[in-house]
């Protein structure tokens, strides 16, 4: 599996760092894992914050 680094963050006091991927080529099987798109992390992150990593303008294959 090949991923690329696209942006390393850290927010909460620093108690949180996130590393943004991207699997190239596999837009089809979308991750649904921890800090995925949609999953419950974000729940518990401000839309100060989120807006400001893009949580919801996600290409396909790019996750946190």
């Amino acid at each position: 599996v090949l991923y690329s680094f696209f942006q390393i963050e850290t927010f909460d006091g620093e108690s949180i760092q996130l590393i943004k991927l991207r699997n190239p080529v596999s837009t089809i099987n979308e991750y649904i894992g921890s800090w995925s798109r949609d999953s419950s992390e974000w729940d518990k992150i401000s839309s100060k914050e989120k807006d400001k990593l893009g949580v919801k303008q996600l290409m396909d294959g790019e996750f946190w």
